[in-house]
């Protein structure tokens, strides 16, 4: 089998996207990006919300695999964790289904929906018996 050609990446416009946007090509991928920000230098991305169904779906037609680094990575609300997150990440991997993709990589914070103590400028990293929930 060979390597999956065309990528949809999504969260290209953050900080981690834009990393995977400048290594990705020259491993011969092909990228489709989409982000709920425009990606900046990249007039043919996709400008749209995980939850906005009939964008998603044209944007995971055809592609081999998807990257999906989009979402709240850090603190907020729930209600905005749940619809970016929960509900965007649902949205993505119904699309991928419908559509036939068979790959999907799907990065996560480390704290899921919040709530845990993060440390501050100058602290040590979070030990390693912080409680896990």
């Amino acid at each position: 089998m060979t390597a999956p050609r065309t990528v949809l990446l999504t969260g290209a416009a953050g900080g981690l996207g834009t990393l995977m946007r400048e290594l990705l090509p020259a491993y011969g991928y092909d990228l489709r990006l989409f982000d709920l920000v425009p990606v900046e230098d990249e007039p043919q991305a996709i400008t749209a919300d995980l939850n906005d169904r009939k964008a998603l779906r044209e944007a995971v037609r055809g592609v081999d695999a998807i990257i999906h680094l989009a979402g709240i990575s850090l603190e907020s609300t729930f209600d905005k964790i749940l619809t970016a997150n929960i509900q965007g990440t649902h949205a993505l991997y119904e699309a991928a289904r419908e559509e036939g993709v068979r790959r999907i990589v799907a990065a996560s914070s480390n704290h899921v929906i919040g709530y845990t103590p993060r440390p501050g400028p100058g602290d040590p990293l979070i030990p390693l018996d912080t409680p896990r929930r």
